[in-house]
């Protein structure tokens, strides 16, 4: 292979095109996919098309994710026929179209009374309605916000248009895209395809993708899929596009019908909109390996799974890091619980992944702050997160009050929990916004139950101490504190030389070792730091009730803030380090 032949990497790409930074978005729902991906493109930065991913595919090697598993992609095809005697035309949209630049508009089209798509003669494959205006704007090169994009007749795209925009759009005639074969064809015919030609970016890169693509199986066929033969055209109607995995070369001779997302099922055109989403979003990247959270150890001081983390590296899998932010806490952490286990993607030699992620607690954001690079300008300092921790006050049997403290998860680290203390009922939130604890709840924590069933240990002050001089706390446990000590801790800006000696900040910390690495760090630009424990706003008159807590960006825990909040957690996964996304090339 000569040097004209070979892959650019994302680091040569990256320096023309000021650091960018690919991530997938996979989600169950289409639209809060691409919504997840617009937040993260942002202003600077975008999301795939169908020709860009077909272009990173041919830039890359057979190893990267982008060539192992599907993705949606905002291109999109539209049908209309502009006047009642004129003749139907399709409309290829690349780069974000009517549905691809909103998920709003996509989610119109799931109406309860099923006019918002199309019935598809019952194939279940109904395609997005569109109005005659969206359809006639869209073929005059607008969209509905009033952004403008050229559109191209298929006879002069054919011909070659020297350095395309990242947004434009292909017309042609209907009867013209009804000639080509919906299912398996060969690649020699792709390559003069008018259907295909539209969706990869013109002849050139067509030819490019598919003499890369037929390279690594050595197939004669390849999957292009379309309506165009089953459809009233008379409707105005449109379908987003999406590219299937290519890792087993399953499916690729054509001698059946497989359509599984990790078979070669190639280019889907035909898909319901109704529909799962896997968009791939680039953002302009400001941080470096030292200001980003993203490699921070957050789980390094747990034992068992620390060492699990190394075993892995030795199998392809990296441990990564992910901001996750939300409205809601519920929402926020719901998305974070997702993120540990939804991206790590298809490799050929997929190794085993026992390694499932976690959302990180309290001790785990601290340790992650301990030890990152570049002092206090890391992301991980920069913003008040979210811990996976919640100090709960409950009454034990004897009728004895203690603050359990729990880590990695406890009866707050559930969504469906935190949403449920939003009930009308007067007995699911206090007056300050704490949720309230059934006594069911608080008796089977203090013995280490969970609601799920899931049981964690269950440590007092003292064992803690003690525990944490042998051996890292567990990741997910509770730590048990007399209320009378807890109640103690000094609420405010506090020195740190009171808090080394603080049962309640030991605890939050998971350890004596634990809070004075912390302390020690925060010493090195301010003498106070903020701790700001339930205790004042704690109703006597309320046997048990749970908060969740946070870490600000100063460095204070804050102890009292009610779950009528906000949620940034970080969610700590497994990735494939060999074929991460990032290392494929996006023009």
């Amino acid at each position: 292979m000569d040097s004209k032949q070979q892959p650019q990497t994302t680091d040569s790409r990256n320096a023309a095109a000021g650091n960018v930074e690919p991530k997938v978005f996979n989600e169950p729902h289409l639209p809060d996919a691409l919504r997840q991906a617009q937040a993260y493109a942002g202003t600077g930065g975008h999301i795939v098309s169908l020709p860009e991913l077909l272009a990173a595919r041919a830039n890359a090697d057979f190893g990267n994710e982008v060539w192992n598993n599907w993705f949606t992609t905002v291109s999109e095809e539209i049908v209309f026929k502009p006047a009642s005697k004129g003749k139907p035309v399709v409309l290829f949209v690349h780069g974000g179209g009517v549905l691809t630049s909103d998920p709003e508009r996509i989610e119109r089209c799931y109406r309860s009374d099923g006019r918002g798509m199309t019935s598809d003669q019952g194939s279940f494959r109904g395609a997005a309605r569109l109005t005659w205006r969206e359809a006639s704007d869209l073929l005059s090169g607008r969209l509905p916000d009033g952004t403008g994009f050229p559109v191209y007749p298929f006879e002069v795209f054919k011909k070659g248009i020297p350095e395309l925009p990242r947004r434009y759009a292909v017309v042609m005639d209907f009867s013209l895209a009804k000639q080509s074969k919906s299912g398996y064809e060969s690649y020699e015919v792709l390559k003069e395809d008018p259907i295909f030609i539209c969706r990869a970016g013109g002849v050139e890169a067509a030819k490019a993708y598919l003499e890369k693509s037929q390279s690594r199986h050595k197939c004669t066929k390849m999957g292009q899929w379309h309506p165009f033969s089953r459809i009233d055209a008379s409707v105005p109607q449109g379908r987003i596009t999406f590219l299937a995995g290519n890792l087993g070369g399953v499916g690729s001779d054509g001698s059946g019908h497989l359509s599984g997302y990790d078979s070669d099922y190639g280019i889907g055109g035909d898909a319901n909109i109704h529909n799962r989403g896997r968009f791939i979003a680039i953002a302009r990247c400001l941080s470096s390996s030292l200001t980003s959270l993203r490699d921070l150890p957050f789980g390094s001081h747990v034992s068992a799974e620390a060492k699990m983390a190394e075993e892995m590296k030795t199998k392809g899998v990296r441990i990564e890091a992910t901001e996750v932010f939300a409205s809601s806490l519920a929402a926020a952490l719901r998305q974070a619980l997702w993120t540990t286990h939804s991206g790590f993607g298809n490799t050929k030699d997929q190794p085993e992944r026992r390694f499932k992620g976690f959302v990180a607690s309290l001790p785990e954001l601290m340790h992650a702050r301990v030890h990152c690079g570049g002092g206090f300008d890391n992301a991980v300092w920069q913003k008040r997160f979210t811990a996976n921790t919640e100090q709960d006050i409950v009454k034990t049997p004897d009728g004895k009050r203690v603050v359990v403290t729990v880590h990695g998860g406890g009866i707050l680290g559930s969504p469906e929990r935190i949403e449920k203390a939003f009930r009308m009922d007067m007995q699911s939130m206090t007056g300050c916004y704490a949720a309230k604890l059934t006594e069911r709840e608080a008796l089977d924590l203090l013995g280490g139950k969970l609601p799920d069933g899931t049981q964690i240990p269950v440590f007092t002050y003292d064992m803690l101490l003690k525990n944490t001089k042998e051996a890292p706390l567990p990741q997910r446990c509770a730590i048990v504190l007399d209320y009378d000590i807890a109640k103690k801790s000094p609420r405010g800006h506090v020195r740190l030389a009171y808090l080394r000696k603080d049962p309640n900040f030991i605890a939050l910390a998971g350890g004596l070792q634990a809070a004075n690495a912390y302390l020690n760090k925060v010493s090195k630009r301010q003498s106070t730091l903020g701790n700001f424990p339930p205790f004042t706003q704690y109703d006597y008159n309320v046997a048990q009730e749970s908060r969740v807590l946070f870490l600000d960006a100063n460095g204070s825990v804050l102890g009292s803030n009610g779950i009528v909040n906000m949620g940034r957690y970080v969610a700590v996964a497994p990735a494939n380090a060999a074929g991460a996304i990032r290392k494929a090339s996006f023009a």
